[in-house]
């Protein structure tokens, strides 16, 4: 839902071309280390290292090859926290829901709209409110109805977030735009009812 819509705005509507957008599981494909060094060159600068021992063990995979699992995952693995470590430092990071916490340890998920701003443990939250925003959908279908549970999920998200810190009125609304999206989610409406709406 995230990667495909993002090329396309970057490529064919050339809408922010500084936001650089990776794709965990197409990571595992030999032709996307390739895509990605051509549309971000600075991506995988500094990270020769990791990204050789990881297409290494990709291409005894891709190619029959006896490989072992363990391997190929650690190096995976490596790859993507040598990847935000590298950027960390000079940029914002997020990742979306689907990104297991394995792929982030020592880093804290702040809600930011649909995806997670990662901070250093430790670090100030920066948490700021950022509403998801959707236009009502033009049609009911499975893609419609993911995305809509998809945004709701996020509100929520934002919500615990905030009442986990004692914002409650932040959770709150928060809370309230879940369910605004989708009015049949049982879980924001209990969420409310906890708060005291």
């Amino acid at each position: 839902y995230f990667v495909s819509a993002s090329y396309y705005l970057q490529v064919v509507e050339g809408v922010r071309p500084d936001v650089i957008v990776v794709d965990k599981e197409l990571i595992r494909r030999f032709w996307y280390i390739g895509y990605l060094r051509q549309r971000y060159p600075s991506l995988l600068d500094g990270l020769e290292r990791e990204t050789e021992e990881f297409l290494r063990e990709l291409y005894k995979f891709e190619q029959g090859l006896p490989y072992d699992p363990r391997t190929i995952e650690f190096r995976y693995a490596g790859l993507i926290a040598a990847m935000i470590a590298r950027h960390y430092p000079s940029r914002a990071v997020y990742v979306t829901p689907e990104i297991e916490q394995q792929y982030t340890p020592g880093y804290s998920r702040i809600p930011h709209g649909l995806a997670f701003r990662l901070r250093k443990e430790g670090e100030g939250d920066l948490w700021r409110d950022v509403p998801v925003v959707l236009d009502p959908p033009v049609r009911e279908d499975h893609y419609t109805d993911a995305i809509t549970m998809l945004a709701a999920r996020a509100e929520l998200g934002g919500a615990l977030y905030l009442e986990r810190r004692g914002m409650i009125p932040e959770a709150l609304r928060a809370a309230g735009r879940s369910l605004a999206i989708r009015p049949d989610y049982a879980e924001a409406r209990t969420v409310l009812q906890r708060l005291g709406r």
